[in-house]
């Protein structure tokens, strides 16, 4: 019995959070909304597309005389999977497209990786699930008095992930309204909606997204080994907070959002890299993408200073109110990344404001990027981090728990 009650849990998770995320979603219907609608994300629609496929297979594996894949089975079905994945890219790379594969070479391949879907997506919670045990990250079970596990279970989907309409006012930045918009919108798609929301006097900008954190997690499918390890516990680390103050109200306390999303940044890469090291995979990257790293180099400049001095300049100018010499400056600096081979589609002020919530980049001006930082160097684990930064209610929580550690906030 335990077994199958096991199995039923992510069901309850999946309609709790696809409940609080579509509470959180709506609106009223304003302006903004009614432009986004004819290409708005339909989590219900998602749900329901992936929920019976997702959960028979859980239940079936769960069958006593059902014989589960080895674990030499799992690895190669990874292995396959990513392998897949990079020849797919490589053929969507060429210079002529799929139209350079009458075979229909990429399609016999995306067939073949869908295939071993279900099983990867199996072995790399598993993998995951291990590391978080390791890292202590184990909670009596609301729904299950007395069991100890990783809560909530870690789940995920591979999928197309979907965008983000980010809007911001012009004379600040600042994340005034996100709105859920499908992925793979054409570019002319995105410029259209983005010229009719600006036409209401604010910036706006859609951006793509590497994962969301319903239950189950969507995570891209088309992502390198180490891509989707990283996406996969930087979701989870969301679900994670979800049930502590810090996630608990993120969706009405811009701060919060802002510590939450950083928190599940650091952490998230901490838990990806320890998968990696434990579980790599042949041919595939051994460590996730940092994003406090440099970048890309502009000139004598790497990419991180560039974009901290843009950042430090449009605001400067935005406070005097010179905002078209703003907007001018930020078009100045992305055509100069463009020269040397950095491609940002628009730099505008919902582009700072999207960004910025995530600390650790230098498009954020933030202090709460440094301050979690020094939090995780203060301690000797992921695991004693994050159980930390889940209890944290307001920036000031953040300061008393760096001066209990005798660190000087940066």
């Amino acid at each position: 019995m335990r077994r199958y009650l096991l199995a039923a849990a992510p069901l309850l998770l999946t309609l709790l959070f696809g409940a609080l995320l579509w509470r959180a979603a709506w609106t009223p219907d304003g302006r903004v909304e009614r432009l986004a609608a004819p290409y708005r994300y339909n989590l219900a629609r998602w749900e329901l597309q992936h929920l019976p496929g997702r959960w028979l297979y859980a239940l079936g594996s769960a069958l006593p005389w059902r014989e589960a894949p080895s674990a030499g089975r799992r690895s190669a079905a990874v292995e396959r999977y990513f392998a897949l994945n990079r020849q797919i890219r490589e053929l969507e790379a060429a210079p002529a497209g799929p139209a350079a594969d009458p075979s229909g070479r990429v399609e016999a391949l995306r067939a073949e990786r869908d295939a071993l879907e279900n099983t990867v997506e199996a072995e790399l919670e598993a993998r995951l699930t291990a590391v978080l045990r390791e890292q202590g990250l184990v909670e009596r079970a609301p729904l299950f008095h007395g069991w100890r596990l990783p809560w909530p279970p870690v789940d995920f989907e591979f999928d197309a992930t979907p965008s983000v309409l980010a809007v911001s006012p012009r004379e600040r930045i600042e994340l005034s309204r996100t709105v859920l918009l499908a992925g793979g919108m054409r570019v002319e798609d995105a410029e259209a909606l983005e010229r009719a929301v600006e036409a209401g006097g604010v910036s706006a900008l859609v951006v793509p997204t590497g994962g969301v954190a319903t239950y189950p997690a969507v995570i891209p499918a088309g992502a390198d080994y180490a891509r989707a390890v990283e996406a996969m516990a930087h979701e989870w680390v969301h679900q994670y907070l979800f049930f502590h103050p810090l996630g608990f109200r993120y969706f009405q306390d811009p701060e919060l959002a802002t510590l939450n999303e950083t928190v599940a940044t650091i952490a998230g890469e901490d838990l990806a890299a320890l998968v990696l090291a434990r579980y790599p995979v042949p041919g595939e990257p051994s460590a996730p993408r940092r994003r406090e790293a440099p970048g890309p180099m502009v000139g004598e400049r790497d990419f991180r200073s560039v974009m901290a001095e843009l950042r430090r300049r449009v605001d400067a100018l935005l406070a005097e109110g010179r905002v078209a010499e703003a907007e001018a400056e930020m078009e100045r600096t992305r055509a100069e990344l463009a020269a040397h081979g950095v491609f940002i589609r628009r730099i505008n002020q919902a582009y700072f404001a999207f960004y910025g919530t995530y600390a650790t980049l230098p498009q954020s001006a933030d202090p709460a990027g440094p301050r979690l930082r020094a939090l995780r160097d203060a301690v000797p684990s992921v695991g004693e981090f994050l159980r930390l930064a889940a209890e944290i209610r307001s920036g000031e929580d953040l300061l008393r728990l760096l001066a209990e550690r005798g660190v000087t906030p940066p």
